[in-house]
């Protein structure tokens, strides 16, 4: 049985609080002082969201204002990036727009010199056109009107090393940093850090890391707290250290409010539970049921078989015909999504690709459709044992996207489902109760 607090006892522990440590008062006095503010972006969306919110929180010694500035900075030797823009990418998909690195010696640049700025976000829009167009399908949406939106801003190179870090929306004072170049200091790419003290694996001799990741959640409390954001939000927010350790913020971009555990799951596992291997965030202190279809060889086999270019359509049809047995009538893929939400059997997880890295195979991967679904699951299922999934995770065959957007992630190994995997067509129910730092599970008969 799962141990909560009385309220008396909850009184006691509270008239008895440990020592929290200064950063801990700092961070917990200025959500106290902050709570309940609204994010001025969210409600007044910015056209071109990491230019304008970038020049909020420091990039703006990096962001080129004009075209012809980014033309003379190549001519000059720099290299630049071009990135896109849109209304939607504060708080939509990742993924669905392509920037652009230009250097003197490059193609795009010879065309961007001939091209005045007008003329030269046409010729990038077409790049993008067809994720577009998949994108406005997949939620409905006109192409026209999102297509015009598309804008490009200019910005100098930064050298140096590429991470994103977000709070944990359920532990306080946990924050999660992904890092895609590790040349220097042997750095973790995938690395959690709690109350300033590293909880994941590393080189515990080199000093210089904790100090970087520490540096790291300075950097990202100080951009949180700025006054047009709900601090009580989980952004996950990028930058760029250079050879001299400053951060330099690329950009910020929603996830999930903070929504703190309530109680600590203190017992031992009982007879049939399993302990995951992997958690972000938490359950009530109560057994939660989610009903959760698998992908599988037998999915990718069916998928390979039966491939339609309408990647959305077959997907969500092949769910419905296959779990409900629902005849698909190839009406809008929101409809088809709406369908699905509004069965009472409705599963908390729809397949998307290979989420457990092993299932479907790369050429099948879809990382616009796999962004949607993230939001749209309550929870994602990892199957691996911890170092796999860590593994996965830093080498970013498991997204950021599938770790930070779900309600709820756990990884549990292949075995504790193995045996079910042939009732994937109607799905499987398990029971989750999770304290963001601690999760048991087993199989509802």
């Amino acid at each position: 049985m799962i141990e909560v607090n009385t309220p008396e006892e909850s009184e006691r522990h509270i008239s008895q609080p440990k020592k929290d440590s200064y950063i801990e008062q700092t961070i917990r006095q200025t959500f106290e002082t902050l709570e309940g503010r609204i994010d001025q972006f969210l409600e007044n969306p910015p056209m071109q969201p990491k230019r304008e919110i970038g020049e909020y929180i420091g990039a703006g010694e990096n962001i080129l204002k004009w075209h012809d500035e980014a033309i003379w900075h190549v001519q000059s030797g720099w290299e630049i990036i071009v990135r896109s823009e849109h209304p939607q990418e504060y708080d939509g998909a990742s993924w669905l727009l392509d920037s652009f690195s230009i250097t003197l010696e490059s193609e795009l640049f010879k065309i961007m010199e001939k091209m005045n700025q007008e003329d030269f976000k046409e010729y990038l829009k077409k790049k993008s056109e067809k994720n577009v167009e998949y994108y406005c399908k997949l939620l409905d949406l006109n192409f026209e009107d999102f297509y015009k939106n598309i804008s490009y801003s200019y910005w100098k190179k930064v050298e140096g090393v590429n991470r994103s870090i977000v709070a944990d929306s359920a532990i306080p004072n946990r924050y999660h940093i992904f890092t895609s170049d590790i040349n220097e200091l042997s750095f973790p790419k995938y690395l959690v850090i709690e109350n300033g003290e590293i909880i994941t694996d590393y080189d515990k001799t080199n000093k210089k890391i904790t100090e970087i990741a520490q540096n790291s959640v300075s950097f990202y409390e100080e951009k949180r707290r700025l006054q047009k954001f709900n601090p009580n939000h989980c952004p996950i927010i990028e930058f760029q250290t250079d050879k001299a350790y400053k951060n330099h913020p690329l950009q910020y971009h929603r996830t999930r409010d903070m929504e703190d555990a309530t109680f600590t799951l203190d017992r031992d596992l009982e007879e049939s539970e399993i302990e995951a291997t992997f958690i972000r965030w938490a359950t009530s202190p109560e057994w939660e049921v989610f009903r959760i279809l698998i992908n599988y060889q037998v999915w990718a086999q069916y998928y390979h078989k039966h491939f339609s270019t309408e990647l959305l359509n077959y997907q969500i049809d092949c769910l419905i015909k296959e779990s409900y047995g629902i005849k698909p009538n190839r009406q809008s893929p929101q409809e088809i999504l709406d369908e699905v939400s509004a069965l009472s059997i409705k599963p908390n997880h729809i397949p998307h690709w290979g989420q457990n890295g092993t299932i479907i195979d790369a050429g099948l991967r879809d990382p616009i459709f796999e962004d949607i679904m993230t939001k749209k699951n309550e929870i994602v299922i990892l199957l691996n044992d911890r170092k796999s999934i860590f593994y996965n995770i830093g080498n970013f065959h498991i997204s950021k996207s599938a770790i930070i957007n779900p309600r709820l992630t756990l990884g549990i190994p292949y075995d504790f489902i193995k045996e079910k995997m042939d009732d994937f067509t109607r799905g499987i129910k398990i029971k989750v109760v999770s304290d963001g730092k601690k999760a048991y599970l087993k199989l509802e008969p």
